[in-house]
């Protein structure tokens, strides 16, 4: 089997197993890939929209964190750095560097993705 073959399939079971907004952060990751139709501009673009995209779901869910934390039935939660975190990437992609911005990018990304996703179950 090509590598490329196993790479993409395991892309494609991410999305499917990540619950709700979260697919927007995987989606931004891809985009941010330098191989993968890369147009700077456009990339930096929908990156900024699917971080918005993906916050305005956390900031939703907020309240249903907070009742849901009262009742001890909640498997994440957003820490203040988390939000700070997604505004910076967000600012971060007004900045135009080949590559490196990218990757940088991919990085911060796959901190949001880890720490404030989680699976269907």
């Amino acid at each position: 089997m090509k590598s490329s073959h196993v790479a993409m399939k395991t892309i494609q079971n991410e999305i499917v197993m990540t619950k709700g907004s979260g697919k927007f952060i995987l989606l931004a990751a891809i985009f941010n890939i330098p191989v993968i139709g890369f147009i700077p501009y456009l990339t930096q673009a929908f990156t900024i929209l699917f971080l918005a995209f993906f916050l305005k779901h956390m900031i939703l869910d907020e309240n249903k964190i907070k009742t849901a934390i009262t009742q001890k039935n909640v498997q994440y939660t957003m820490k203040p750095w988390g939000k700070w975190l997604i505004y910076g990437t967000m600012a971060f992609q007004v900045v135009w560097i080949p590559f490196v911005m990218q990757f940088v990018t991919l990085v911060a990304l796959g901190i949001i993705y880890a720490n404030f996703t989680k699976y269907n179950e």
